[in-house]
């Protein structure tokens, strides 16, 4: 199952008012979207909903949990791949992949509820470190063992070369 990010689609692809029944009867909720402007692309919960969709509509939303929404990106992901027992959750004997988030990001503070500065506000940027397999991946917002310099060579090369067997004008960024 594949719950709409924006309010507006969520008629359309699962009625709003069943997202947590479907959760609790064991079906699986997975948060998945076309939108990538955070670390969750989430349903709405019904606080930004009015304008889209008038108020009477708009006060019948569901009023899914923050944590709901972040256990549906996690553990959620993890069931939909298959993967529940290796990854998902922070288990002994589970892999541990980890992301830290940097809650003193202005976009991201006062933190009150970290589940909901995490759903509603969090993007790549806040993203601090990162362990896989409980090693660090990046550390202190640095990309560890990639040399970030040869691989943006790397890609504008391909971008280049994509650019000229379609035809089109040189990248501006140049090569």
């Amino acid at each position: 199952m594949v719950v709409a990010s924006r309010a507006d689609r969520l008629d359309r692809d699962l009625p709003a008012n069943r997202i947590r029944d479907h959760g609790r009867v064991g079906a699986l909720v997975r948060i998945d979207s076309d939108d990538h402007h955070g670390l969750v692309s989430f349903p709405s919960t019904g606080r930004d909903a009015g304008p889209r969709l008038g108020a009477e509509r708009a006060a019948q939303a569901p009023k899914v949990a923050m944590r709901d929404i972040l256990g549906y990106a996690t553990i959620g992901g993890a069931k939909a791949i298959g993967q529940e027992s290796e990854i998902g959750s922070l288990t002994p004997g589970k892999r541990a992949d980890i992301q830290l988030i940097d809650t003193h990001a202005l976009n991201l503070g006062p933190v009150q509820d970290p589940a909901a500065s995490i759903v509603l506000a969090a993007h790549e940027g806040n993203v601090r470190h990162v362990l896989v397999g409980g090693k660090f991946v990046k550390r202190n917002g640095v990309l560890l063992g990639v040399n970030t310099e040869e691989l943006m060579d790397e890609a504008r090369r391909s971008q280049q070369g994509l650019l000229e067997r379609a035809g089109r004008y040189k990248s501006m960024a140049g090569v």
